[in-house]
């Protein structure tokens, strides 16, 4: 009840700054050089007496809204142009005032001024005026949105971007494509993913506050690379500033089930969990190898039980009570000269600590064991509880030295390290196994990654060659994931033998030993490209010819150890600290024989090392080919080697060499220089992972899934075709309309084992499946209405079907169970819709900004199940966050925030016979936070 009026009380407080703020005014303008009527960029508005001003965007627009009516004189400034002041301007309440500016360059007596205006990227009118003369299709999202929509991380900010959604809270899904088909860059250099089993990479390691802009490219460009077709995200970092830059912020969060909570599920840890890395005190027992594990015999008797007792003892969850969710940041900035040149430079720290929480959840598992059955044959059914807690630190340091007025050189160094602990606890019944036996089951497990990038770039203008201009990364990435003693524990409760020998037992013919895992994996990624423009004049207007090379070389090494617990005699009473308790581990010496003791279980084969070389080579040309219509086309060719070898040498390396030509051509007709109609087409490919390639069972105990690699994968060809029209309309407002339609051949997808007895999944291609859709986006500030001057809205809307043929084996096996079954279905990880809303209230006048935004996805494919049995569907969730921000000054804001206001279900199931069965389902609360920033600029 308490939440619910905070809640509305949120909501009205939305309401009603919005009809106080009414009858103001506002000023729309353009600035452009009275000579060359070229657009102006980055030219300072200000109103004179006040500190209300503005700059220019890309096009030279600017627009300030939310003036106290009055008579105000407007000043516009620009390095080496005349000042000019627009002198009694009258402002009425509700008008909307035009203004526009014609500057002349100074006359300051020298033969030549070359002025280099630093681009502004980080608004909203930045991102868009990018759009505007992006010869490719582009969305974005902006540092300002970001920050006006609450978002801390990537992730939690590429859901507001158009066809985008977020599945785990991690990965991006683009068009309602799967994470594969998407590809991420930080400042244009490739960066690897983290997780072993995924294609992409966790958005959530990028704290916003490094973040200048995120670009989503929809179609493809030969100086792009060629393995996308849902979307390539380049990641801008923070530039540095022009002139001294200090920013702090700090964040307390309370999450209705996760904070304050005593019964918090968690285990004792490190000493250093809360900085985002493991101490140690996971580690194999200093000094011991765990291949020196002896198998057990008489002569091993007194090694074996020394080992045994080396292990820390703490196999089961705890209850403590959860602390706030916590975020903090700092950012420090400026420019100053060295040897005459400026030198620019930024460097930004941040620190995050949230826990999420959930009991009661579901964990279900059901088959159709014959034709025509009324039901699902239930397999298991587990309750389901689960804390869980997540460190994130990000440090940025980037700087750019500009040694001539052509001539520039920089560097960056991203680090990212993080931590992750859960604890989960489930009970319930397994049928499947036998009726009226229950299991408990007991997960420990953290997750250390760490990953660090460092970049170094120039960009070189010839002005004696023709204006060429050359540009060049060179990028080193080095990333880990350590998996330090995954602990799980399982065993058999009966309660109709409650308070006897018989109600606890540990049945190995029916799930696994308690089992320790040792994993970490590592990697690197070396990343350099050269991309050369030469400019020319076609048809009297800006032509370019470019070219370019890349060579991307990535190195993994994966090792997994596992140690399992053996019973010699059947002394488990249900209670953890007693089966590990130091009189009965290891060996007894009054009984002669051992009680507990550990056995090395590791499966070689489960360790590998891969790597992968991709050699690129392109030429472009964008030309004119008359006044409204520009084209641009050109050629990559690609050249991938991937190898992957079990570190057991029985099994066959998993190999994959290709040779791509990859064609693009992307075609623009300019009504006027704010509408703009779009057409492209491009050849693009997806490539299996190396964890997909790999030949080997891993466990992922948090999913409760085991995963298969596929060593006979085959890269995927996509053919991409996409027509957009849009409108521009003031500083940050846009309509856009797109279609695409997209052709796969040997698509990748993730299947179930249809006679394993737990979940069981694989990676297969099959033949081709065809997508196709549209996306609506609308950005508009209602300042046409009076009494809404002061509100925004934003929105999109991202429709999508797609149709995969079912193999003819797979059809006749699932017909054995389900004759009716159909000989299609949707593409692996495909949403049919993705809806984006944003209502924004702004007052400059007195400091005043709310937002409230909205997302939902629409259903989509998880897990696809050979035998009849229904595929399994994740279910839309409806994610409302509000915020609301005052400022005080020019430096000091505050900002309360609701995060999932709806506390819509996390939920995934399978349908049959119009009934639904769940296989996982969840809730983890809505979230309150209040945060302070100061800000010198």
């Amino acid at each position: 009840m308490k939440i619910n009026k905070l809640i509305s009380t949120s909501l009205f407080l939305f309401a009603f700054v919005s009809f106080v703020s009414a009858q103001k005014a506002s000023i729309n303008g353009r600035v452009i050089d009275k000579n060359t009527k070229e657009e102006l960029i980055g030219v300072n508005i200000l109103i004179q007496g006040t500190h209300i001003g503005t700059i220019t965007d890309f096009n030279g627009n600017f627009s300030i809204q939310n003036i106290e009516p009055g008579t105000y004189n407007i000043q516009c400034s620009y390095i080496s142009y005349e000042p000019q002041v627009y002198n009694n301007l009258v402002l009425k309440a509700n008008d909307v005032s035009t203004l526009n500016f014609d500057m002349e360059e100074a006359m300051l007596g020298i033969k030549e001024v070359t002025i280099a205006a630093k681009t502004v990227r980080k608004t909203e009118s930045a991102v868009l005026a990018m759009q505007k003369k992006s010869v490719v299709l582009t969305n974005g999202i902006s540092a300002q949105q970001m920050s006006k929509q609450g978002d801390n991380t990537a992730a939690g900010a590429l859901k507001r971007v158009t066809g985008l959604s977020i599945e785990g809270g991690k990965y991006v899904y683009v068009r309602g494509l799967g994470d594969r088909y998407s590809k991420t860059a930080l400042n244009n250099a490739s960066v690897p993913g983290l997780d072993p089993n995924r294609n992409s990479v966790q958005m959530d390691i990028f704290p916003s506050n490094i973040i200048e802009n995120m670009v989503v490219y929809k179609t493809f460009s030969p100086e792009l690379p060629g393995d996308f077709s849902g979307g390539f995200i380049n990641i801008e970092t923070k530039d540095f500033p022009e002139k001294l830059l200090f920013q702090y912020s700090s964040s307390l969060g309370y999450n209705t089930q996760a904070s304050l909570n005593a019964d918090f599920l968690t285990y004792t840890g490190g000493k250093y969990d809360w900085l985002g890395f493991d101490d140690g005190s996971r580690s194999v027992p200093e000094g011991m190898i765990l291949e020196d594990i002896p198998y057990y015999n008489n002569n091993t008797k007194p090694t074996l039980d020394s080992i045994t007792q080396l292990f820390n003892k703490n196999m089961s969850p705890e209850k403590k009570k959860s602390f706030l969710n916590q975020s903090h940041s700092i950012s420090f900035g400026n420019k100053f000269n060295l040897f005459g040149k400026p030198l620019g430079f930024i460097t930004s720290l941040s620190y995050t600590n949230q826990n999420t929480f959930y009991e009661e959840g579901e964990v279900s598992y059901y088959k159709l064991t014959e034709n025509n059955a009324q039901n699902l044959n239930k397999e298991y059914s587990y309750s389901d509880t689960q804390g869980e807690n997540e460190v994130l630190i990000g440090a940025l340091m980037s700087m750019n030295y500009k040694f001539s007025d052509n001539h520039t050189i920089g560097m960056s160094v991203f680090r990212n390290q993080s931590g992750n602990k859960s604890a989960r606890y489930m009970y319930g019944e397994k049928p499947s196994d036998e009726i009226g036996m229950y299991i408990e089951t007991r997960t420990l497990q953290y997750i250390q990654r760490a990953l660090t990038s460092t970049q170094l770039q120039g960009n070189h203008t010839f002005k004696n060659l023709a204006d060429l201009n050359i540009k060049w990364l060179s990028s080193f990435t080095s990333s880990s994931q350590d998996e330090p003693d995954l602990r799980y524990f399982t065993n058999s409760h009966y309660p109709e033998y409650e308070n006897t020998s018989q109600e606890y037992e540990l049945t190995p013919s029916k799930y696994k030993v308690p089992t320790r895992y040792f994993r970490d994996m590592s990697e690197i990624n070396f990343d350099n490209k050269i991309d050369i423009t030469r400019p020319f004049k076609y048809l009297g207007a800006d032509s370019e010819f470019k070219f370019g090379a890349a060579f991307l070389y990535k190195y993994r090494m994966f090792n997994e150890q596992r140690i399992s617990y053996i019973q010699q005699q059947d002394n488990f009473n249900g209670s953890i600290s007693d089966y590990f308790s130091d009189d009965n581990l290891g060996y007894n010496a009054d009984q002669s024989a051992f009680n507990v003791y550990v056995q090395d279980a590791t499966d070689v084969k489960n360790s590998y090392q891969a790597d992968q070389n991709v050699t690129a080579g392109y030429g472009m040309v964008n030309l004119p080919i008359n006044e409204k219509i520009k084209i641009s086309t050109g050629i990559r060719v690609e050249n991938t080697n991937i190898w992957i070898a079990s570190m057991d040498r029985k099994y066959n390396p998993g190999t994959l060499s290709n040779i791509d030509l990859l064609p693009a051509i992307n075609l623009t007709y300019s009504k006027s220089s704010d509408i703009k109609f779009r057409l492209a087409y491009s050849k693009t490919v997806a490539r299996p992972t190396f964890r997909e390639l790999a030949p080997y069972a891993s466990e992922d105990f948090q999913g409760g899934i085991t995963y298969i690699g596929n060593s006979e994968l085959q890269r995927t060809q996509i053919d991409n075709f996409d027509i957009r029209w849009e409108q521009y309309l003031k500083p940050g407002e846009l309509i856009s309309i797109s279609t695409f339609i997209k052709y796969f051949k040997n698509p990748i997808e993730l299947v179930d084992n249809p006679v394993a007895v737990n979940p069981e999944l694989t990676w297969q291609n099959v033949d081709n499946a065809k997508l196709y859709g549209i996306e609506l986006e609308l950005r508009k500030n209602l300042d046409f209405i009076h009494f809404l001057r002061n509100i925004s809205i934003a929105g999109n809307y991202t429709f999508v079907k797609s149709v995969v043929s079912i193999d003819s084996l797979e059809l006749s096996s699932i017909h054995a169970t389900d004759p009716d079954h159909a000989s299609n279905r949707v593409m692996f990880g495909q949403s049919p819709y993705v809806i984006n809303g944003l209502l924004s209230y702004k007052n400059d006048s007195i400091g005043l900004s709310a937002n409230l935004s909205y997302n939902v996805t629409g259903k989509k494919l998880v897990v696809i199940i050979k035998n009849g049995t229904p595929d399994i569907y994740e279910q839309p969730r409806h994610q409302l966050d509000f915020n609301i921000t005052k400022e005080f000054g020019e430096r000091i804001k505050l900002k309360f925030s609701i995060g999932n206001i709806l506390n819509s279900a996390y939920k995934k199931t399978y349908t049959y016979n119009d009934e639904e069965y769940i296989f996982n389902n969840k809730y983890l609360g809505q979230t309150f936070s209040i945060s302070f920033n100061y800000t010198i600029e």
